[in-house]
């Protein structure tokens, strides 16, 4: 992880993630995982494939709750804030 991301995590509220916040994680770090939570469950994808999945979910008629940060890449963001 990059200085660049874990500062990004670290400015999040709880590691939740808004739609606006998106682009500027993707273009910090593709690769990140994400946690999507959504009315049948929860999965893990890459920033880059939330926008993806979510629209693949809400087609299945699913609806999102949110999306965040796993706790392990938090734990490593605060981790490198304190390096």
């Amino acid at each position: 992880m990059s200085h660049e991301t874990a500062q990004f995590i670290n400015r999040l509220q709880i590691g939740f993630l808004t739609a606006e916040q998106m682009p500027d994680l993707i273009a910090l770090d593709p690769a990140l995982p994400c946690l999507v939570r959504h009315g049948r469950g929860r999965l893990l994808c890459a920033s880059r494939n939330v926008a993806q999945r979510v629209h693949q979910l809400e087609a299945e008629g699913d609806y999102l709750r949110d999306v965040s940060i796993p706790a392990t890449e938090c734990e490593t963001a605060r981790s490198l804030k304190h390096s």
